[in-house]
């Protein structure tokens, strides 16, 4: 259920880069944990299945335009459903994403609506 559901975390965040920045801000590598990495709950994207789901994939990347973040969470009734990665929607779409380490729904807006 969502009040089980307490954060995300993607490769974005596992990257090197953002535990350069946690140790640049004074943590010890050793002791970084998850919990210092995800995206907390409270700022993770979280659509209701009901709000999108007869929606195209391109009406669904242009609702989220605005978003730059590379996870969505789905959820209806409280319960989680799952998560759409804006780089997975990429990758079906046949969109070349190896040149970009971290696709996000505004970056792939960007991609799509130049195609």
């Amino acid at each position: 259920s969502l009040d089980q559901w307490v954060g995300t975390i993607s490769l974005k965040e596992l990257s090197e880069e953002f535990i350069i920045k946690k140790v640049s801000e004074g943590e010890s590598r050793n002791t970084i944990n998850i919990s210092d990495l995800m995206t907390p709950k409270s700022s993770a994207l979280c659509l209701d299945y009901e709000a999108f789901n007869t929606l195209s994939i391109l009406q669904f990347v242009q609702s989220l335009k605005n978003h730059d973040t590379t996870h969505c969470v789905v959820a209806h009734k409280n319960e989680l459903n799952g998560i759409i990665s804006a780089n997975h929607i990429a990758k079906r779409l046949k969109i070349d994403t190896h040149s970009i380490e971290h696709i996000t729904f505004k970056y792939l807006f960007s991609l799509v609506s130049n195609t």
